[in-house]
């Protein structure tokens, strides 16, 4: 694949300067706004440049918002209200510079930044028009759309917790009105021109955090051209960079919005982000051995490498991921119906003997869900049977399958198609070993996408391998969100609900730190302990490594969760070192 000459590009990005101290009445119109205009600026060159490589699915056929596609570029095109420090692992102010909550913790304000402003970024002119500023009408119409399911597969993160917005998101698509979705159903409000009040269904002091899925969305602009409004070379945003490139599935190129606040800046000075796809990591990885990309990560096959390498061991940055790797189980099919059958086949694991064998050691251990860091999870290696054999064969008995005896057929499922296919190969090879079970009883399979999550009627395996992570930072996003009963995610589970539900409820509302972390160190026991119902196999959590070229400086080391690693503006490149390096 052709990598682009850094040292070549050069983009002059225009930016319109418009409605200088206007203000915006909360009834939006366009006849509010003077004419757009455009006044180009000229960028210095060469422009500052990353080169990074990603899969395709990250650059795939939309621009659209709330959408999976194209994520790692639409980040960096809507600010959200709120994110996560990647240096600090904190939550910071973006969109919204300050928040408060009312005593009850139903009612929360966002105040806005006044400085932030929509514009529309033309890649022939390369120039930018500045359209209007962005106000707490857009925030609103923003949220709604969260909640829409016509437009939204991921509502589910706030749907728990704005008013309104559950009963908006279960409704079937062909039954969504504009009317519902925008009217007064959903419990989100325009006090005035920057300030958004929310309604929530509950007490919840880490609402904050949720503040990428509570994003603005140019209101007008949409309603003008609503299938048309997020095309390339169309699209309306208002983040720190524009798209000046964009081939689905391809390539992209993102450029620096040079009007940005500079309050709103994140230190970093990155004029120009090349995107580019590989097949796989392993591609990216070889193009950064050939000084094609800035960063790769590293599999585990070619860790030992790197680390021993005279140039690459100090290019190379370890990272904690609270991402928690486990076996999910069908809860409505058998045998795993059986609670004796899901506690035998977990603690069966050697979650030790598994991260040596296929991360070369580079992980922890998990015995328990909510992953270590993570606000309220339990200590790790403290709740939990863990690898218990003994424990294994006497519940396999109860259940009624002593040696395995009348077992059905297992199907194993996994996504991927090398570690993951070990480590299911190896759950079925514990059983053999400490189950007594046939090793004809297991078939594992691999595919390429989680269509038979909620699929009760067609296909659907036994156990799958699968890894979550959190939404925002709270154990209830992990037993809350993913274990629950009552979910809307799409965590096929099918568990049913139990006196475990009703803890997880108690836990989501209370305010108290101290009870908090009692209530969830108990709903981590009656999920995991010797008597729990084991709803899934937790594994580990991995500890990855990041290659950066000298050159490139970035949160590698110190961030562990969010979209900090995506948000160019956070990275810095020495362009000088870059460019001598890079000569022939």
């Amino acid at each position: 694949m052709q990598h682009r000459c850094t040292a070549k590009i050069f983009i002059a990005i225009g930016i319109a300067i418009l409605l200088a101290g206007a203000v915006l009445p909360n009834t939006l119109s366009w006849a509010d706004y003077p004419k757009e205009y455009a006044i180009p600026t000229n960028q210095q060159a060469p422009p500052v440049t990353a080169d990074i490589g990603v899969p395709a699915y990250n650059l795939g056929s939309t621009l659209k918002p709330m959408t999976s596609q194209s994520g790692i570029i639409q980040y960096n095109l809507f600010l959200p209200l709120t994110m996560i420090d990647p240096y600090t692992n904190q939550l910071a102010p973006l969109l919204a510079r300050t928040w408060q909550s009312s005593p009850d913790g139903l009612t929360w304000i966002f105040y806005l930044s006044e400085e932030v402003y929509w514009y529309r970024y033309d890649p022939a002119t390369q120039q930018a028009t500045k359209l209007r500023p962005v106000v707490a009408a857009d925030v609103v119409f923003g949220v709604q759309r969260w909640c829409d399911p016509r437009f939204s597969p991921n509502g589910f993160i706030i749907r728990r917790f704005v008013v309104g917005c559950d009963l908006v998101a279960s409704t079937s698509d062909d039954q969504v009105t504009d009317k519902l979705v925008h009217g007064p159903t959903i419990g989100v409000t325009a006090i005035d021109t920057h300030s958004i009040e929310f309604q929530l269904t509950r007490p919840a002091e880490f609402f904050p955090t949720m503040g990428y899925y509570l994003t603005a969305l140019p209101q007008l602009e949409i309603q003008a051209n609503p299938t048309t409004w997020a095309d390339f070379g169309a699209i309306v945003t208002n983040g720190p960079y524009f798209v000046h490139e964009y081939v689905p599935n391809v390539s992209a190129m993102l450029v620096r919005n040079q009007a940005f606040p500079t309050a709103l800046r994140m230190g970093g000075n990155v004029d120009v982000v090349n995107l580019t796809a590989y097949n796989t990591y392993i591609d990216i990885y070889l193009a950064y051995l050939a000084n094609a990309v800035d960063t790769a990560g590293v599999s585990p096959a070619d860790l030992q490498y790197v680390l021993n390498h005279p140039i690459y061991a100090s290019e190379t940055h370890p990272r904690f991921e609270p991402v928690t790797i486990f076996f999910a189980y069908a809860h409505e099919k058998p045998p795993f119906d059986n609670v004796h059958v899901r506690r035998a086949f977990s603690a069966i694991v050697d979650r030790e003997e598994l991260i040596e064998q296929y991360l070369d050691g580079y992980g922890l251990p998990m015995i328990h869900f909510t992953a270590p860091g993570i606000p309220f999870a339990p200590p790790i290696g403290e709740i939990g049977v863990g690898f218990d054999p003994t424990y294994a064969q006497n519940e396999i008995a109860a259940a009624g399958f002593p040696n395995c005896e009348g077992l059905p057929p297992i199907e194993i499922f996994t996504l991927s198609p090398d570690a993951g296919i070990a480590v299911a190969q190896a759950l079925a090879a514990r059983a053999e070993t400490y189950l007594g079970c046939d090793p004809d009883l297991f078939t594992v399979n691999q595919g390429g996408d989680l269509d038979f999550l909620n699929d009760l009627e067609g296909y659907r395996p036994n156990i799958w391998l699968i890894g979550w992570g959190p939404d925002y930072l709270d154990a209830d996003n992990y037993v809350g969100d993913y274990l629950g009963c009552i979910n809307s995610h799409g965590s096929g589970l099918e568990r049913p609900c139990t006196e475990l539900d009703e803890l997880i409820e108690q836990a989501s509302v209370e305010q108290d730190p101290e009870v908090r972390q009692v209530l969830y160190t108990q709903i981590e026991e009656g999920f995991f302990g010797p008597d729990g119902e084991y709803p899934i196999i937790p594994l580990f959590v991995r500890i990855s490594y990041t290659l950066a070229k000298p050159w490139y400086s970035g949160p590698f080391d110190t961030f562990v969760w969010g979209l900090g690693l995506f948000y160019w503006d956070y990275h810095s490149i020495d362009m000088a070192a870059k460019l001598a390096a890079l000569a022939p």
